[in-house]
């Protein structure tokens, strides 16, 4: 759960902002070529394109930084929430008393204390990063589009919100259709046999 960050608050925050930096400088490369391409190329200037390809070697070393450090982050949060996760259950499992070993068998309490350890390492080694990538892809773009185009920014959000909406709707009518399909089914291979 997200109790679980309180311990680990400032790494969550630079691991954020080390995706959203890694997410920035994607979106840096292939802007800045372009306008190298665009703006520099055609003039010939050999100093003005040495410094433009420098500043393209920082933005890929920056990246590499970010990512290094992002990884690195990756690992210590997993670990230090799992272990919270783990002293946790010891001591739940401590409060339960001598009645719930009676009942229940010791492989099934250490499978259920596996399994749930596993699930947490799962859950922060896949889908919080996956989650912080994810926002970041959003949000950083969201600003640059925010600051140069408003006003296609706030089209793209209309458009994405009609679009989230009726494909929920979408969705809901296909597994209404989908159900009543199979509940039919069902019936009719009842009255075959």
């Amino acid at each position: 759960t997200i109790s679980y960050f309180k311990n680990v608050k400032l790494f969550t925050v630079i691991y954020i902002l080390c995706g959203s930096g890694i997410v920035l400088g994607e979106i840096l490369i292939p802007r800045r070529m372009g306008w190298v391409i665009d703006n520099i190329v055609p003039t010939g200037k050999i100093l003005l394109l040495l410094k433009e390809l420098f500043m393209l070697i920082f933005i890929i070393a920056m990246i590499f930084t970010f990512k290094y450090i992002y990884n690195i982050l990756e690992q210590r949060i997993t670990n230090k929430i799992t272990k919270v996760q783990q002293l946790d259950l010891l001591t739940h499992l401590q409060n339960l008393g001598a009645y719930y070993y009676e009942k229940v068998p010791a492989g099934e309490i250490l499978a259920m204390f596996e399994n749930a350890v596993n699930q947490t390492q799962q859950t922060y080694t896949f889908l919080f990063p996956q989650f912080v990538y994810n926002f970041a892809q959003f949000f950083v773009p969201s600003v640059l589009l925010i600051i140069q185009q408003p006003l296609f920014f706030i089209a793209a959000m209309i458009g994405n919100i009609i679009y989230a909406f009726l494909n929920h709707f979408a969705n809901n009518k296909i597994a209404a259709y989908l159900k009543a399909e199979s509940e039919a089914s069902q019936k009719s291979q009842q009255t075959l046999y």
